[in-house]
């Protein structure tokens, strides 16, 4: 039983850093095609704060309290890996730092940027906020 649950902790949380990765990799893309700086900074706050604040389908029928209290642990669980992956980024990014003269790894900063709405998300859920839940349930955005 342990194992099993050990096993699909794994898939999730790997799963989950894949598609942040690439998520904040193809906002990198995106934003490379552009050529106007201040349209960009402008685009990418409406983005996060439609991100944060936007229209959010919520479920039709919310879950029984059973259920909630398992996406609750496994969303907690998946919080503290968020942290931990948020602290080996913010060392990283301090490295970068020093090395290029107080210029951020910009590819980096997005994928801050993806996480921090990420644990938004799983927050608002698991203080009832919200009954949408984070991603892997529903899209990442």
């Amino acid at each position: 039983m342990f194992r099993l649950v050990g096993t699909c902790l794994l898939y999730v949380s790997s799963c989950y850093l894949w598609q942040l990765s690439r998520f904040a990799g193809r906002l990198y893309f995106q934003e490379l095609n552009h050529n106007a700086g201040n349209e960009i900074l402008v685009k990418n706050e409406a983005k996060i704060e439609g991100r944060l604040h936007g229209e959010q389908v919520e479920p039709e029928q919310p879950d029984n309290m059973f259920q909630r209290l398992i996406y609750m642990l496994l969303i907690a669980i998946m919080i503290s890996v968020a942290q931990t992956v948020l602290g080996v980024a913010t060392f990283v990014q301090f490295v970068v730092m020093l090395a290029s003269n107080k210029q951020p790894n910009e590819r980096l900063a997005d994928f801050g940027t993806v996480l921090g709405i990420w644990i938004a998300k799983a927050a608002r859920f698991q203080t009832a906020a919200s009954n949408v839940k984070p991603w892997p349930w529903t899209e990442l955005d």
